[in-house]
């Protein structure tokens, strides 16, 4: 972790090979302060080298890297919560946040959704870009609590050092998406 003025700079390497074919690496680099909540730029590309040709590619990764992580959390709850999830609440409005409501939408097809942030003017920009999407009904809340009242499943997408989510209701599925070293998810 290295920092650039105010902000952390959170890079991650994910190398990847097929033997004689192609090498490539996934890169994700984050400016940040989770302190704060401040969110400043994001990278996620995908390197390709063919070994055989010697020609390289760089393909931009983020809508890969951000659908991936909404389908993963989504798919948990269907393959694991414990009743039919009709309710659902999601902490974050973030890019992670949004990829979540698009899958929870189509893989478990809920009646409602709330969903929560710090600030109301995230809360704003979330239901603007995301609403026209969904086939539920979304439900913009100011708090946590209110959020998750009456969810069959929580997913969560919140960089913060300090826990946000204290008490789960019995029989209430939880994802919990996205985060690094610095984040207490």
């Amino acid at each position: 972790l290295l920092h650039d003025g105010e902000l952390d700079l959170f890079r991650l390497v994910l190398p990847g090979e097929w033997r004689g074919k192609f090498q490539g690496r996934k890169v994700i680099e984050e400016r940040s302060n989770v302190v704060t909540g401040r969110l400043g730029e994001r990278t996620a590309v995908i390197e390709l080298n063919d070994l055989e040709s010697g020609q390289g590619v760089v393909v931009d990764a983020e809508y890969i890297t951000n659908m991936r992580t909404g389908a993963a959390g989504a798919l948990g709850a269907h393959y694991l919560a414990r009743r039919p999830v009709k309710r659902v609440a999601i902490l974050g409005t973030g890019r992670i946040a949004q990829a979540l409501a698009r899958c929870v939408d189509v893989v478990l097809s809920p009646k409602v959704m709330r969903v929560t942030s710090r600030t109301d003017e995230k809360r704003v920009a979330f239901a603007a870009d995301v609403a026209p999407e969904l086939s539920c009904d979304l439900a913009m809340v100011e708090d946590v609590e209110t959020c998750i009242a009456g969810a069959d499943a929580i997913f969560t997408s919140v960089p913060t050092p300090s826990p946000i989510l204290t008490h789960i209701p019995d029989g209430v599925h939880v994802s919990v998406m996205g985060g690094d070293g610095r984040t207490t998810q």
